[in-house]
């Protein structure tokens, strides 16, 4: 590093030598760095209600690629992409990390994640040369130790960054695995995902069984009146009066969807809870229409293509990843953490009718490429997951090609299963693509059993 600007005073604290930079403190780095996937963990003490630079990308302003610190005189922890994530927290003496993945920018201080995170306005830069103290903000606070990975850590590795600090430190930073278990499923993909099992009229269709509030399953959801953006967990109930519609089990699809249809979410979680006692979290974003592969102005959850904005709400990664971490600071404020059971997927359908064969030729790939990066974005890189294959009577071009790419992608990833969608029943009158309320009755059945 080397020092570009400010005065840096010698010292000790937390019985170690430190630096307390002043406002105008800067270091220049060779190191480049891409605005993200990135993990910064800073640690050190400051000042309340000072501003404070601990990690950037060189610039006059924070409003560029990257910058974390204190951006106000009213303990608001920053991370800026151009627009601006901000956490209230007046800690003085401690660790903040800056999270940012493919589809989340997330703050935790002192162990403890943040509720505020918004995604970036731009889209992922190239590597820049990097700043200890920044250009816009300078260092400003007894600096001990800046850690920073070209990749987002996950909580157990986060957990391992904690106990070295507190082991040098004398810190008692809070560990993850500290928290209370909370058992908890991740459904993603497109309308199989949402589900397409047909209620019926009165919701006839319904079994009394999983019809209504299935207790001791709490699922994500918005109480706010939306259906996009989560903001607590509420008991799973099919029958919920929402604003505009019924139910809270179709987070991110289509608001008009949920009065018409079911998934598989409560058969799962009724069966899951039968066996299992106990309580059970459920993270579900479907998007009907959604593909794998980029495809101009539909959803799509490859976690790089498209080169679109953080924030572009095409981007399934986006949605599936700022959801998770905004749940995460809910578990983490109730002593809980999140302890994930199996990721259950549901994409290829939409990338088999692309009738150019540009998706399905690439879907292999796309599906090798995109296992890890959901693993990493969760902080969970060993997740179980259950890879739902696209239902061989389909009549849309490139069903076999998705088929076999599936096939091939469960053989080679590690504690992945495929689920054989063949043996469940379709909704008929032409529709070789969707579930009954049977199948997805038991396809729900048969997924409790696979966790």
């Amino acid at each position: 590093m080397t020092q570009q600007a400010g005065t840096l005073t010698p010292g000790t604290a937390n019985g170690q030598a430190n630096l307390t930079g002043t406002s105008s403190t800067w270091l220049s780095s060779a190191a480049t760095l891409q605005s993200w996937p990135i993990t910064i963990v800073a640690f050190g003490s400051r000042t309340s209600g000072t501003r404070q630079g601990q990690f950037g990308h060189i610039g006059a302003t924070g409003f560029n690629t990257l910058w974390a610190g204190y951006d106000s005189a009213s303990n608001d922890h920053y991370i800026l992409n151009t627009n601006a994530t901000a956490n209230n927290n007046t800690a003085t003496n401690g660790v903040w990390v800056s999270r940012i993945g493919w589809g989340s920018r997330h703050a935790i201080i002192n162990g403890v994640s943040q509720s505020s995170n918004t995604l970036a306005s731009i889209a992922q830069s190239s590597a820049i040369a990097t700043t200890l103290g920044t250009q816009y903000r300078g260092l400003n606070y007894g600096f001990q130790e800046t850690m920073v990975w070209d990749r987002v850590l996950s909580l157990s590795e986060l957990d391992e960054v904690y106990t070295y600090l507190n082991a040098r430190y004398g810190t008692t930073i809070p560990l993850q695995s500290s928290y209370t278990p909370a058992p908890t499923i991740v459904i993603i993909g497109d309308s199989n995902a949402a589900g397409r099992g047909d209620r019926g009229a009165s919701d006839v269709n319904i079994p009394a069984e999983y019809l209504g509030a299935i207790s001791g399953a709490n699922v994500w959801a918005d109480t706010s009146g939306g259906n996009l953006t989560g903001n607590a967990f509420e008991t799973l109930s099919n029958t919920i009066a929402k604003t505009g519609f019924v139910g809270n089990h179709m987070l991110s699809d289509n608001i008009t969807r949920p009065a018409n249809y079911v998934g598989c979410e409560s058969a799962l979680c009724k069966e899951y809870l039968d066996s299992h006692g106990g309580v059970v979290w459920l993270n579900k974003h479907g998007v009907g229409g959604s593909y794998l592969d980029y495809v101009a102005a539909q959803t799509f959850w490859h976690h790089s293509k498209g080169g679109l904005t953080h924030s572009n709400g095409l981007r399934g990664i986006g949605i599936v990843g700022n959801n998770w971490w905004r749940s995460v600071a809910i578990h983490n404020a109730a002593g809980r953490r999140p302890d994930i059971k199996g990721i259950i997927v549901f994409v290829g359908g939409n990338d088999a009718s692309d009738v150019s064969g540009v998706a399905s030729a690439a879907f292999q790939d796309n599906l090798t490429e995109f296992y890890p990066a959901l693993r990493a974005e969760l902080g969970f890189p060993a997740a179980k997951i259950l890879q739902a294959r696209w239902h061989s009577g389909s009549v849309e071009p490139f069903t076999s090609v998705i088929r076999s790419a599936s096939n091939s992608v469960v053989a080679t990833t590690d504690n992945c299963q495929l689920i054989d969608m063949d043996g469940y029943e379709l909704r008929g009158g032409g529709d070789t693509g969707h579930y009954s309320i049977n199948g997805q009755i038991e396809l729900g059945q048969d997924l409790a059993a696979m966790l």
